[in-house]
């Protein structure tokens, strides 16, 4: 949804660098021009545009009337993220949630990235839908709502786009790696564990970055009846023995439901290897009395033939899928 909003020339730059990544190492201007439906001289725009901002680390050159990609060692989920970071539209809503209480004017903003107060009004302006429709408002230049659809926002921001409004430190990251390992995981962490689950882990680093924002999960039955479950509690000794322990914070009950939702609704290892097959009955058996899951899993029985003979796997796929139910 948040995609709608950008500016045109940040999706048109994220389209025309995605060709580049598909075609390597080259394409046609002719081809580049049919695909994305742009002009020649937009396309050649762009080319210096991206080349400028990468300096030496990416390059589009055109050579012939071919498109030369040229990167050192960028992946494309980071040449992605650098071209997001460059939106006002993102920035400003980074900058609507730091904003406590409305201190800083929208003059700030606008001077912090040399646009003109007329425009960063606009801007502002042209996201209010956007965050009416997400179930905020704006007052006092600051986004208003429940807490805890801020922090989905700002796990959000950070996952899909880059844009880190509390920017994970080394201990925040150390601490969430011992929760994660502290009630016997399989998970090995690498290299690659600072992005594999950083929806999850700005999540529950919100839960002590925020914790003067007080956060209430809304009431839904499923949600209640998937506290009986064992993760709830295996969940909150650890949040205990981890996070508790070592910020020396005091956690509420509703900052555990919170940590909890932040679980079901997010990709993380916490507690895999401790999932037997009787829990996962158990937890097969409190979706199958939802009225709300029927409804998604009977037109899925209804479409696909012989659904008896696998009802398990397909309860399973639904429920996947099924994050939107709380």
């Amino acid at each position: 949804m948040i995609e709608n909003f950008l500016e045109k020339d940040i999706l048109n730059q994220i389209k025309l660098l995605t060709l580049c990544y598909d075609y390597y190492p080259s394409i046609t201007l002719d081809k580049s021009c049919h695909q994305l439906g742009l002009s020649e001289l937009l396309i050649r725009k762009y080319c210096h545009d991206l080349t400028t901002l990468f300096n030496s680390q990416l390059s589009l050159n055109i050579e012939k009337s071919t498109i030369v990609y040229q990167s050192n060692g960028v992946t494309r989920e980071q040449a992605f993220k650098y071209i997001y970071h460059q939106s006002h539209v993102l920035q400003l809503l980074k900058f609507l949630i730091t904003n406590d209480s409305g201190r800083l004017p929208l003059t700030y903003f606008s001077e912090k990235f040399g646009l003109s107060c007329a425009t960063a009004y606009r801007i502002r302006k042209h996201i209010s839908p956007l965050l009416e429709k997400l179930g905020f408002k704006i007052f006092k230049n600051t986004i208003t709502g429940d807490e805890y659809r801020i922090r989905y926002l700002i796990a959000h921001l950070n996952a899909r786009f880059g844009i880190e409004v509390y920017p994970l430190s080394k201990m925040d990251k150390l601490l969430i790696k011992r929760l994660l390992l502290e009630y016997s995981t399989t998970f090995t962490a690498s290299h690659y564990f600072p992005n594999t689950f950083i929806f999850f882990d700005t999540l529950l680093s919100l839960s002590w970055k925020r914790i003067n924002y007080n956060v209430v999960v809304p009431y839904s039955p499923l949600f209640i009846e998937l506290q009986n479950i064992f993760i709830y509690d295996t969940l909150q000794y650890c949040v205990k023995n981890v996070i508790i322990d070592s910020f020396k914070i005091n956690l509420k009950k509703d900052d555990i439901d919170y940590i909890f939702l932040a679980y079901l609704t997010s990709h993380n290892s916490f507690s895999n290897p401790n999932w037997t097959e009787k829990r996962i009955d158990n937890v097969i058996a409190i979706f199958e009395n939802y009225p709300k899951f029927q409804k998604l899993l009977q037109p899925l029985k209804d479409a696909l033939p012989l659904s008896g003979s696998y009802h398990d796997e397909l309860v399973k796929v639904a429920i996947f899928f099924s994050e939107h139910l709380f």
